[in-house]
């Protein structure tokens, strides 16, 4: 059945809209997960009925800083590396994103360089990355296995020590409980900026190791069907953008406009194809050619 263009597009632009609104939606949901991770009431139904929450925490919990549950707290230098083409990679907070290392675009310094920014601490897989300052302040990750590499600008470097789990600890500084802290003590300021002492005194719960897993064994869970979702609403938003330049692609066309037939349909009306028409006048005047002729003959 024959739509009009606009009608398509108005339907088109109706399903963009809403797909745009998706991932919005999905980054409040993995925000309302680790809120439940860092509560207890992500495990709450996991813990013994003795063992949940009393007060504002667990009754197996406790709440204590970062130093205290770090073995190593680092900062990067205080000085712009100078980049080379080739050499080691050395991270810059443009890298971070919310629990990864996106390393798409790299850069990288000497050797040299390389030794003088690992002197305090050489990162190690497991380690977590911390942004601490400028436009993506307060973004977590994990330094991944595989990767030589040295700290750039504007970043920290935390070891978990014993009694706390790496993961845990770095989706702790992505949630909304750390980035509270973050909120109050930047404010609005233009260039907002954490002291290494701000969050080295960032306030986390603690809740025993084996509680930790089972955390993380369920935010990453439901953070993998975040992810699926994200994947499928990037592709039918691209499927959207193709379907909107096929339909003007048609429209310029002219395939969208109604035929004679449709016309004829929609107005109750009968329809002679023109190629019928055409041969119904070769046979009339096929028909009618002997009789004129015979009338100039009497003439």
């Amino acid at each position: 059945m024959w739509r009009r263009s606009s009608e398509l597009l108005a339907r088109v632009s109706a399903a963009r809209a809403r797909l745009a609104k998706l991932p919005a939606l999905l980054k409040r949901f993995r925000q309302s997960v680790l809120a439940a991770a860092c509560s207890g009431e992500l495990t709450a139904e996991w813990r013994k009925p003795d063992q949940r929450a009393s007060g504002e925490l667990p009754s197996t919990w406790r709440m204590t800083s970062v130093s205290e549950v770090c073995k190593a707290i680092v900062d990067c230098p205080h000085s712009t590396p100078k980049w080379t083409t080739t050499g080691e990679v050395c991270l810059r907070t443009t890298n971070f994103k919310p629990a990864r290392l996106d390393l798409t675009e790299v850069r990288f310094v000497s050797q040299e360089t390389y030794a003088t920014r690992i002197a305090r601490l050489t990162p190690q897989p497991g380690d977590v990355l911390y942004s601490r300052e400028g436009g993506i302040l307060g973004i977590a990750c994990l330094f991944p296995a595989g990767l030589r590499a040295c700290l750039g600008q504007r970043m920290m470097l935390l070891r978990a020590g014993r009694c706390m789990s790496s993961p845990y600890l770095m989706h702790l500084l992505n949630s909304s409980h750390i980035l509270d802290q973050v909120r109050s003590l930047t404010g609005g300021t233009a260039s907002p900026h954490l002291n290494v002492g701000d969050v080295k005194a960032f306030t986390v719960p603690l809740p025993p190791l084996p509680e930790q897993r089972e955390i993380m064994r369920r935010v990453e869970a439901l953070f993998a069907l975040a992810d699926k979702i994200e994947a499928r609403v990037a592709a039918a938003t691209a499927r959207v953008e193709k379907i909107t330049q096929a339909i003007l692609a048609r429209a310029f066309r002219g395939e969208l406009v109604p035929t004679e037939a449709e016309l004829a349909r929609q107005n109750g009306r009968t329809y002679e194809p023109a190629s019928a028409l055409l041969e119904r006048i070769r046979s009339e005047r096929a028909g009618s050619a002997p009789g004129r002729g015979r009338k100039k003959m009497r003439a």
